[in-house]
């Protein structure tokens, strides 16, 4: 109920769970020291570091819980300029899962990182490894993470539980009566490993947080059992498990201790208030066709060009760079021939756009128009005729928002039908027709779903009536195709339509804004293309 603990709109934070650590001394001085690193790598200069003084700034409200210990420091570093980058969050997150002999209690956000799931499975594989608790929000964010990063998650976890041999694996989340739609967000980033290693940080047990994103985790390890800084990280699980199951700290204590078993303790203790219950993944079948794998939702390392041309793009489809920069450059001064031809040639007196719109104006209904739109696009479309070709056409025929509908509109329901024909006459009658190229395509779209169509559409390697043949013939659903092909093509169409429109009309309506207008709208499709050469080059 604290008024504090509102977003930016004043609605109120549902229940939260995290994790810090404070400390001073050498280890704040050199978290100081990162601070400043990552603030020049962002801003671009230098901040001095603050002068020393002499009393300690630990805050009088806080007690320190362990005095005179080694903090260490493990840091993900992105590769950036010369440097080739840190993974010390991975390298200790391993280590410490390796080095487990009793129990490993895992709190995070999300959990999705492959390298950290097969080290587990490994040690959840041995006859006498160790218990292995983890404690996960029920739902992750809003509903775009619940949609992408919990399909992962439950595949992950599906893995855990196969290796699960010896019953060693709890995986839970925190419940709370009474909250409705909403659940307990579990934000801790926290390993305890054998109740010797403490570990806290920002890294969420994730693949970008093992190489792709900025992370700094801070670390304690006993040194024996009984020392002071054993008997601390106990007494931290304990009281965590304590909090998450709604019982008192002295009788999770006295439980956990007298079934020296975390998991037999956990499972004695739960109730059906306040407490742990089991987290149910399954995940729906549509959903988790449609979700790619994580190589792209949760990478691991910073993309370069050449990963998608190389998953995506057969070596026989790739087209160098300036190539495409001449075809894009091509499609620019074609644009401009065809409109001076139309306005300057005596084709502006048998078939120029005003005929053709004149024609459509005798059909006063806008479905008419929509229907004759749609049905040239799919009939010309099915006979091969370039899609680019169809956009610049509807661009100049049709005004407005009408041509980018109508253009988009066509480009979908040709898609569709494609799709269909390639579902009827099968892959065999495909292979025959397309040719080598036809089996690396149609792994690409049966294994990468709506991601690969996307790119596919943004870097076609095959005529459009093709690829939609291919599309149909492989295991890919109707959904994962038809909405890839909508994120491909609306920017590609959309553009080359608009630029149509504005083209045509900076020549039949002269004025200095339609011409700048037209200007613009060309230099950004040559930006396109330059970007294009650069990111299509090959290896």
């Amino acid at each position: 109920d604290d008024p504090r603990r509102t977003d930016p709109n004043g609605k109120p934070y549902p229940p939260f769970h995290d994790m810090m650590m404070l400390v001073e001394g050498d280890a704040a001085a050199r978290l100081g020291d990162l601070a400043r690193q990552r603030w020049r790598r962002a801003r671009g200069w230098k901040l001095k570091p603050p002068e020393p003084v002499a009393a300690s700034p630990w805050p009088d409200e806080i007690d320190a819980a362990l005095h005179d210990v080694d903090v260490a420091i493990a840091r993900t570093q992105p590769p950036y300029r010369r440097d080739e980058g840190v993974r010390e969050v991975e390298r200790l997150y391993l280590d410490a899962i390796r080095a487990a002999r009793h129990l490993i209690y895992i709190e995070n956000q999300y959990f999705t990182a492959h390298s950290l799931a097969n080290a587990l499975a490994e040690r959840l594989a041995e006859k006498h490894g160790p218990e292995v608790v983890i404690v996960l929000p029920e739902k992750t964010g809003g509903w775009l993470e619940q949609v992408t990063m919990d399909v992962v998650r439950g595949r992950i976890l599906d893995q855990l539980t196969k290796a699960d041999k010896h019953d060693r694996l709890r995986i839970y989340f925190p419940y709370q009566p009474g909250l409705g739609d909403h659940c307990i967000s579990v934000h801790a980033k926290l390993l305890i490993v054998d109740d010797r290693l403490l570990r806290v940080g920002s890294s969420n047990t994730s693949n970008r947080s093992m190489g792709l994103d900025t992370e700094c985790d801070l670390a304690i390890e006993a040194e024996r059992a009984g020392d002071d800084r054993h008997d601390y990280i106990r007494s931290m699980r304990e009281r965590l498990l304590a909090e998450h199951l709604g019982c008192p700290v002295a009788e999770t204590t006295r439980v956990l201790r007298g079934e020296r078993s975390m998991i037999r303790g956990i499972e004695k203790l739960r109730c059906d208030e306040r407490s742990l219950r089991p987290l149910v993944w399954e995940v729906d079948g549509e959903v988790d066709e449609m979700v790619p794998d994580d190589t792209l939702i949760d990478p691991s390392e910073p993309f370069s060009p050449d990963y998608f041309v190389s998953e995506y793009i057969p070596r026989s489809g790739r087209v160098h760079g300036r190539r495409r920069l001449l075809v894009f450059v091509g499609l620019v001064v074609a644009l401009f021939a065809m409109a001076a031809a139309w306005r300057w040639t005596p084709l502006d007196d048998t078939l120029s756009p005003e005929r053709i719109s004149a024609y459509l104006a005798t059909f006063s209904s806008p479905w008419t128009h929509a229907a004759i739109a749609l049905g040239v696009f799919v009939v010309a479309s099915l006979a091969m005729v370039p899609v680019t070709l169809l956009a610049i056409v509807g661009g100049v025929v049709f005004d407005g928002a009408y041509a980018l509908a109508y253009v988009l509109a066509g480009a979908m329901v040709s898609s569709l039908i494609g799709f269909v024909v390639g579902r009827v006459i099968g892959r065999d009658a495909i292979r025959r027709w397309y040719g080598a190229r036809f089996d690396h395509l149609r792994r690409r779209l049966t294994q990468r779903g709506t991601v690969a169509v996307a790119i596919l559409r943004l870097v076609p390697v095959a005529p459009f009536a093709i690829f939609n043949l291919v599309a149909g013939s492989a295991k890919l659903g109707a959904r994962p195709f038809l909405v890839g092909s909508l994120l491909g093509l609306a920017p590609a169409l959309g553009a080359v339509t608009v630029f149509s429109a504005a083209l045509w009309q900076a020549l039949t309506e002269p004025s200095l804004r339609h011409a700048a207008m037209a200007f613009v709208l060309g230099a950004g499709l040559l930006l396109i293309a330059w970007w294009g050469k650069r990111w299509l080059r090959t290896s």
